[in-house]
């Protein structure tokens, strides 16, 4: 944690922090991401270009943080701990490798399209809740 620190991607651990990592020391692996004021975005950026294709671990399930992780590029993750002061951590992931599903392009055959009548898709609908029922 020392040499995050020291490139000013991780700042002092909470005692919090601390005692998550005493009980999950499997994180001391991956850096620690934090909100702090309004330097997320940049923390998160640098991340990501220090550790591509790393995990980095959070326990800051706040809308607004897991909000800007997306715009910055990471899919969160979430992982049940199993003890510690955090029943669950949020694990940010940079994929460097993306694909993109052009859905113009797209060819659905007629069995999928039947078994998918009783699912919808839809984008910016309660976050929130979407958010809670990840965590349940």
């Amino acid at each position: 944690i020392d040499w995050l620190r020291s490139l000013g991607l991780v700042s002092e651990l909470s005692p919090h922090h601390e005692e998550v990592l005493r009980s999950n020391p499997w994180l001391r692996k991956y850096p620690l991401l934090a909100p702090s004021g309004g330097t997320e975005g940049e923390r998160a950026a640098c991340i990501a270009l220090t550790f591509p294709g790393n995990f980095c671990w959070s326990t800051s399930f706040e809308p607004s943080f897991i909000r800007t992780l997306i715009y910055e590029g990471y899919l969160p993750m979430c992982e049940s701990t199993n003890r510690g002061p955090a029943p669950y951590i949020l694990l940010p992931k940079m994929h460097q490798d993306r694909c993109v599903l052009h859905l113009a392009d797209l060819h659905v055959k007629r069995a999928v399209r039947k078994l998918s009548n009783r699912f919808q898709v839809s984008s910016g609908v309660s976050f929130d809740r979407v958010l809670a029922g990840c965590l349940a």
